[in-house]
C-alpha cells in the first residue's frame, strides 16, 4: 500500500491556510471543473443543554466555510455537506436541526448554494427512509436532503428500496452503498449483522439500482465497503467492477 501524503499547517489566515494544507497534500489534484463534491466534516456528538466549543471537538465551521470558497474558486458544480445524525432519545427531531444551525450550515447554503444532508443510520432517529422524510420535512429540498445508505438499513430500517426513495421525494440528495450480512450464533439464537463485500450481503443491488431509476437518480453513488475483505486498491477495483456489471444488467 502506498502512503498518504498529509499536510500540517498552523491557522493564521482565512481561507490561505486552508488552501496552503490543501495544495501541499496534493488533496485536490484530481479534482476539476465541474465536479460534484461531497463533504463531511463528523459531527460525532450534539447536545443542546450547553454550548460548544468552537475547536476541539468536531470540523470548525470556518474550516468548512474554507473549503467550500475553496471549491467554488475551482469551479465545483456542486457541494454538499453529508452528516448523520447522533442523539440520544428517539423522535428526537430538534438536536440535528440545531447542529445544523448553531455550526451555520443553514447560513453557508444560502450564502453560497451549499446543500446539507442527513444520513440514513441505523441506532438514529433517521435509520428509515420514512423517519428521515420526517425529521427534513418542511425545510427547503434545495437546502436540506438525506443521504440513503441500503447497507446501513440491513441493520435497521429498511423499506422497499422504490417505495422509500419515493417517501424521500424531492429530498433524495446522495446515495451511498455498502453490504451487510446476517450471522448465526454458534450455538443458534438471534442472528446478528455484520458488514460484508459488496458482492455478498443482503442488499439486493440489482433492484435497488432499479429503483434509483424509476425515480430518476441521476447523482453520484458512493461505496463504503466495511467489510475489510480486501484491500482498499483490490476493494475499489472489485466494487467497481460489480457496479458496473449491476448498471449494465438493468439497461
Amino acid at each position: 500500500m502506498q502512503p498518504s501524503l498529509v499536510s500540517i499547517v498552523r491557522y493564521q489566515e482565512p481561507f490561505e491556510s486552508v488552501r496552503k494544507a490543501i495544495e501541499l497534500c496534493k488533496g485536490l489534484e484530481q479534482f476539476r471543473a465541474g465536479d460534484r463534491v461531497f463533504l463531511k466534516p463528523n459531527i460525532v456528538c450534539w447536545t443542546r443543554k450547553t454550548s460548544f466549543p468552537k475547536w476541539g471537538v468536531i470540523t470548525t465551521s470556518r474550516v468548512v466555510e474554507d473549503v467550500i470558497v475553496l471549491l467554488k474558486d475551482l469551479g465545483a458544480r456542486e457541494i454538499l455537506i453529508g452528516e448523520g445524525t447522533v442523539t440520544h432519545r428517539p423522535g428526537d427531531t430538534e438536536t440535528t436541526a440545531h447542529a445544523f444551525e448553531t455550526l451555520g450550515y443553514n447560513t453557508l447554503a444560502q450564502r453560497y448554494g451549499v446543500k446539507a444532508l442527513i444520513e440514513m443510520h441505523h441506532g438514529t432517529i433517521a435509520a428509515s427512509a420514512s423517519a428521515a422524510r420526517r425529521l427534513v420535512d418542511g425545510f427547503d429540498p434545495a437546502c436540506i436532503g438525506v443521504i440513503y445508505d441500503c447497507g446501513n438499513m440491513v441493520f435497521e430500517g429498511y423499506e422497499e428500496y422504490r417505495r422509500g426513495l419515493e417517501i424521500l421525494g424531492p429530498y433524495l440528495g446522495h446515495v451511498h452503498v455498502k453490504n451487510a450480512a446476517f450471522e448465526r450464533p454458534p450455538g443458534g439464537g438471534v442472528w446478528r449483522p455484520r458488514w460484508s463485500p459488496l458482492h455478498d450481503g443482503v442488499v439486493d443491488f440489482h433492484a435497488l439500482f432499479q429503483a434509483l431509476r424509476s425515480v430518476g437518480y441521476d447523482g453520484w453513488i458512493v461505496v463504503e465497503d466495511f467489510s475489510q475483505r480486501y484491500d482498499s486498491r483490490t476493494a475499489l477495483r472489485e466494487n467497481l467492477k460489480f457496479l458496473r456489471n449491476i448498471e449494465q444488467s438493468i439497461q
